[in-house]
């Protein structure tokens, strides 16, 4: 027992754990005379980046096989790049990667369940109904579910009601537009003259001249333009603008 503890007391020096096992393999020459159990596998707080490396090339060379943890992951005695713990709330691409990405958009603590387990893609850190880059896909695809809130997950309209809405929508534009034309024209003067409303559709009028003026419709384009491309960048990419 003492043999073994001093064995886990020179492997700790060096980011290492000992084996419990006795290996029957002999020591390298590097190693100390109380060497029968070869630092294998590393200690809390790093991981194994080659999980299929040789023992006694892990105890020569430790700082190139045993890497200390990801920020944020959890790696605990033994730990393989494979079997890093991931938390919820963090994702990272395949089983193969040290890098944690944080599901920044809303409700990405919700999506993302995190864990030791990695899947096809990443997927096994997400939560039953989410998969692809930091959960944000639905599990049966974009052609018939789509992300909503962040955190659920919602049945795409069938054509039929998407269009049906779509006409209702501009039949109501056209015909409020239209109301609104007639009642201008037929009681333009008049309203004008009236002291209650008269006053607010004069200065109307001379805000409808200031804006043809300076060309504010190009540029109210661009900015919802520029809007939409940011909402996308942050829903999409969990980029900060």
């Amino acid at each position: 027992f003492s043999q073994k503890r001093t064995m886990m007391v020179f492997c700790a020096a060096f980011g290492l754990s000992a084996t419990a096992e006795l290996s029957p393999a002999l020591p390298p020459p590097s190693l100390p005379p109380f060497a029968p159990y070869p630092c294998s596998i590393c200690k809390e707080g790093f991981y194994l980046s080659n999980s299929s490396a040789d023992p006694y090339d892990i105890f020569d060379k430790p700082t190139e096989h045993c890497q200390p943890c990801p920020r944020n992951a959890t790696c605990r005695a033994g730990t393989t790049l494979e079997s890093i713990l991931v938390p919820p709330g963090y994702w990272r691409a395949s089983s193969s990667s040290a890098v944690l990405y944080e599901c920044r958009s809303l409700g990405g603590e919700k999506r993302c369940a995190g864990g030791s387990e990695a899947g096809g893609n990443g997927d096994g850190y997400c939560e039953t109904d989410f998969i692809g880059p930091e959960c944000q896909l639905c599990t049966d695809g974009p052609e018939t579910r789509y992300l909503v809130g962040g955190d659920a997950c919602k049945e795409c309209p069938t054509f039929g009601a998407a269009m049906g809405k779509l006409v209702g929508l501009a039949l109501g534009v056209c015909v409020a537009c239209g109301l609104a034309a007639w009642a201008y024209s037929v009681q333009r003067q008049s309203w004008r003259e009236k002291p209650c409303v008269g006053p607010s559709l004069r200065l109307a009028d001379r805000a409808a001249v200031y804006y043809v003026g300076i060309g504010a419709t190009a540029k109210i384009k661009i900015l919802i333009g520029f809007l939409q491309m940011a909402f996308v960048l942050i829903s999409t990419y969990s980029a900060r603008l």
